[in-house]
């Protein structure tokens, strides 16, 4: 079984090698939903000490958040008030290991949170808990699926915050994906249900025999016309419809109704 993670950094900078502010992740469901949380604020002192670096224009970037995101910096500027880089690493391994099994780490951007950790874990001289090829881009599949709209839990740029609510948002749009799949699959059975009816209702006897008179892709031609001219405003058409096997039987035999006009 695999077990996904998502995860949320606040950092100094925005490529890898900068300093870390908090790490938050989350373990969740394909759908979503959170099962456990992981929430550490990283000393200033001790990203420095291991040489990652500040940017200042992701300092400036910080000031035009709002009070409530910004009130991390404290506490990352206080040795008092966060931990050490290194020991913060571990416990996020511990987190992720006890999962057990294979894992899926989710970060946003292909190029910021997972990277920016594999680095951070490098300066440290420490092994991230997963291989490179568990790691996953939620930015990536986020750009994939513009209807699908995230609705932000707490603070935005809060690590856990950010963390649930994209956890959450990609678990909507595992779903939406797979309704479109499952909507795909049963358009294309409910298409050839269509065409066998076709097939069977224009057969001519000749000596006892049933012979067709329609091939198969003629037949199939057919049934894409009839589906196509039904308004597709419910799941899969008019809400009276069954799509089922009787129910592309009725339309067809709606359609050669006209035919015999």
């Amino acid at each position: 079984m695999t077990t996904r993670f998502m995860i949320d950094l606040e950092t100094m900078g925005t490529t890898p090698g900068c300093t870390i502010v908090a790490i938050g992740a989350v373990r969740f469901s394909i759908d979503g939903f959170i099962n456990d949380r992981f929430y550490h604020v990283v000393s200033r002192d001790s990203c420095l000490d291991a040489g990652l670096f500040e940017c200042a224009q992701t300092a400036q970037w910080w000031t035009n958040q709002s009070a409530q995101a910004q009130s991390v910096l404290t506490d990352y500027r206080n040795s008092q008030q966060s931990e050490p880089l290194r020991a913060v690493l571990i416990a996020l391994n511990t987190f992720i290991r006890a999962a057990g099994g294979r894992v899926e780490i989710y970060g946003n951007g292909s190029d910021f949170d997972n990277a920016i950790l594999a680095t951070a874990a490098r300066a440290v001289d420490l092994d991230l808990a997963w291989s490179f090829w568990e790691n996953r881009c939620y930015r990536t599949i986020k750009a994939r699926s513009p209807g699908v709209n995230i609705y932000r839990q707490g603070t935005h740029h809060n690590a856990l915050d950010d963390a649930i609510s994209q956890a959450e948002h990609l678990g909507r749009i595992e779903r939406a994906t797979a309704f479109d799949s499952d909507k795909l699959a049963h358009g294309l059975l409910f298409l050839n249900w269509m065409a066998d009816r076709y097939r069977e209702r224009t057969c001519r006897r000749f000596l006892g025999l049933r012979l067709p008179t329609m091939t198969r892709a003629e037949a199939l031609n057919h049934a894409r016309a009839t589906f196509d001219a039904i308004p597709l405003d419910e799941p899969f058409g008019s809400p009276d419809m069954d799509w089922d096997e009787e129910g592309a039987a009725t339309l067809v035999d709606l359609d050669l109704e006209h035919w015999d006009q």
